[in-house]
């Protein structure tokens, strides 16, 4: 039986810039990331799928999940829900060239889990424990109040819609955000940076923002490799105006999905080589 909280009425102004002004949130606690996915509503992963590919996302083509994103949702777990990693994680390594080892893992995988191997649950244990030890960790998650991994639901111009913050902390009304990254010096600036350029972090952030009212978003970059550095990130306005411009035509996109029919898949390719210029920041890297 889920933990459903009351529904509540909640209003409130949104960016200057986004056309919704108020609207009802409810709000569900104890839910399975499995049972998140499965229910309505756009998430901010499907916002960015609309924008890069409206064909793709109207298809359903999702990759797998690499290595390196199950080790972040590991270190996830053992941060913010590590009472359920056994429910959620499988630590193994079975040996896919034998019979039994490849039905092993099949059958690992068909449970639902994800399955790490001993090394890489030693790598997001040792992420996890080192990012405990902080300053910030323990002001924001032990010290404070908040919740971990709730899930937020609403609707937006007779769209439904849904987040699932890592971390909601109630006491300073806002929530945070853990990324972990296996880039070198991932969590320098100048490597983050890139990483909410190219992975929509913007967007995330500013949909999360609308969705639960939160005052701020704040990002942990966690870097996997020792040792273990990480950053803590909070975005300009600029980052937040141009999320809002992209969500309002990732909403517009997906009202008309029908119009994005097979011959859109090569919408890349117009016969000719397009030239690609050098970015304005690859020259003033430092």
């Amino acid at each position: 039986m889920l933990k459903k909280s009351k529904i509540f009425n909640v209003f409130y102004q949104c960016v200057k810039k986004t056309k919704i002004k108020v609207y009802k949130m409810e709000i569900i606690k104890d839910l399975t990331n499995e049972a998140y996915r499965a229910m309505d509503g756009l998430s901010a992963s499907d916002i960015k799928a609309i924008l890069a590919n409206p064909y793709k996302f109207k298809q359903g083509i999702k990759r797998p999940a690499s290595t390196a994103q199950n080790i972040g949702s590991a270190v996830h777990s053992l941060i913010l829900e590590p009472e359920n990693f056994e429910r959620d994680f499988i630590i193994a390594d079975f040996d896919r060239r034998t019979k039994s080892g490849k039905e092993q893992a099949e059958q690992a995988e068909a449970s639902g889990k994800i399955l790490l191997k001993p090394s890489e649950f030693e790598t997001a244990q040792n992420v996890a424990d080192s990012f405990k030890e902080s300053d910030f960790y323990k002001e924001n998650f032990i010290k404070d109040f908040g919740e971990a991994e709730s899930s937020y639901f609403s609707e937006f111009e007779g769209v439904k819609v849904k987040c699932r913050p890592d971390y909601f902390n109630l006491s300073k009304n806002i929530i945070i955000d853990l990324k972990t990254t296996s880039s070198d010096n991932g969590a320098n600036p100048n490597e983050f940076l890139k990483a909410v350029a190219n992975y929509g972090y913007y967007i995330q952030a500013q949909w999360y923002l609308n969705i639960t009212g939160a005052k701020k978003f704040i990002f942990v970059a966690l870097e996997t490799a020792e040792p273990y550095c990480f950053a803590v990130y909070e975005l300009d306005q600029s980052f937040l105006d141009l999320a809002v411009e992209k969500i309002d035509k990732a909403l517009s996109i997906y009202k008309n999905l029908a119009h994005y029919s097979k011959e859109y898949k090569n919408e890349f390719w117009d016969g000719e080589p397009q030239i690609l210029t050098a970015p304005a920041w690859l020259f003033y890297e430092k």
